[in-house]
């Protein structure tokens, strides 16, 4: 038999043990939280910021990160490209999936600019 008495000291028995185990995890959230609060981020100028992100041949004096990623993903360095400026193009359009969207024709547009200012610069300096 059962009788009332003894399932209401089940439940309150139940109840001690969640207690002790609902404080245990407010002490540890308590003790976790400020450590999240310790990390910082440097500020950097705005600027700087578009900069970094817009820039390319044509606003800096260097290939954009998307032409250099994109340089780099096939394996080549900005250096021999513009040496072997055909052959760098080739392996290029090679490597790429899709040749006709539009972050590659940007790609391209921007080497093709780049090689310009190079033979620009040599022919002025001889």
């Amino acid at each position: 038999m059962t009788f009332a008495g003894s399932s209401k000291q089940t439940v309150m028995h139940t109840n001690k043990k969640t207690l002790p185990i609902t404080s245990l995890m407010l002490l540890a959230a308590a003790v976790l939280l400020p450590a999240c609060s310790t990390v910082t981020v440097d500020k950097q100028a705005s600027a700087k910021t578009i900069s970094a992100q817009r820039g390319n041949i044509v606003t800096d004096n260097a290939l954009s990160s998307d032409t250099a990623s994109a340089l780099l993903s096939a394996g080549l360095n900005e250096q021999a490209c513009m040496q072997q400026f055909d052959l760098c193009l080739t392996q290029l359009s090679d490597s790429m999936l899709n040749r006709h969207y539009r972050p590659a024709l940007a790609i391209f547009a921007e080497l093709h600019y780049a090689k310009a200012r190079q033979l620009s610069d040599s022919k002025k300096l001889s």
